[in-house]
């Protein structure tokens, strides 16, 4: 995974500049108010693959917010955003166990997909648990198994500009089994006013999830609070694409 995003990275805001972070982040915060039991005053987040601050960059006015990325030109990009209240960090979420704990820890837009084997996605459900406080609640966001196979992912192109060239993503989906599906993205780069076109390739390895494998991360002392549909107070079903899961830390 560390691979991903090296170049991507770069141009990563281009991309996704349609996604409404400002929504999604309302969402959150909807959620922590519901499921702590405190205020949310000087509250603290760990933000787990928190890419170019994408959404620490609206919940900076109710938290204070360490992100952590494995994508060193990511992490530089939301570093140079100068966010109040926001701290970014090269670092891996299957590897990082802060001194410090936090009220909330979050992985949003699937980075918990990006676990693809049992030993990682153990180690980094792990970490979440052992970087929160007692209290604390961990929100995560992934990828529906059942709604893949139902609707499974498509070849498409997006094109977009930036103030010096055009971007083209073409993204080619290759499924492997019911849950693993690598996403191959082929990126082109044409500056205006020259003929040169520069290009190159991602491949992005997602392990899906279902329900199971949600609810047998709870565990007596990690309760499993919410299980959604992504950014909705509805039921996950099997026809939802993106779930988001809210487990509480009893001790």
């Amino acid at each position: 995974m560390k691979d991903n995003f090296s170049k991507y990275g770069e141009i990563y805001d281009f991309f996704y500049f349609d996604k409404n972070y400002m929504k999604e982040a309302r969402h959150l915060n909807e959620l922590i108010k519901k499921n702590l039991e405190i205020g949310t005053a000087n509250l603290s987040i760990l933000d787990v693959g928190c890419g170019t601050g994408g959404y620490a960059q609206h919940l900076n006015k109710y938290y204070k917010i360490t992100g952590i990325d494995l994508s060193k030109e990511m992490i530089k990009i939301a570093n140079n955003k100068n966010l109040k209240n926001c701290k970014f960090y090269e670092g891996d979420g299957t590897q990082y166990i802060s001194s410090k704990k936090y009220d909330i820890v979050i992985s949003m837009f699937h980075v918990v997909n990006y676990q693809i084997t049992k030993i990682q996605f153990n180690k980094f459900i792990r970490n979440a648990f052992l970087n929160l406080k007692p209290g604390g609640i961990f929100i995560f966001d992934f990828w529906n198994s059942p709604a893949t196979l139902i609707d499974p992912p498509e070849s498409k192109i997006k094109i977009v500009s930036s103030v010096n060239e055009l971007l083209l993503r073409h993204t080619l989906p290759r499924r492997f089994s019911k849950n693993r599906i690598d996403i191959k993205f082929d990126f082109y780069r044409i500056k205006y006013g020259h003929n040169k076109i520069k290009s190159f390739s991602e491949t992005h390895k997602i392990r899906t999830l279902d329900k199971s494998a949600i609810t047998q991360l709870a565990t007596k002392n990690f309760k499993l609070v919410e299980l959604n549909k992504a950014f909705y107070f509805k039921p996950l079903t099997a026809k939802d694409w993106h779930g988001l899961a809210v487990f509480k830390k009893l001790s």
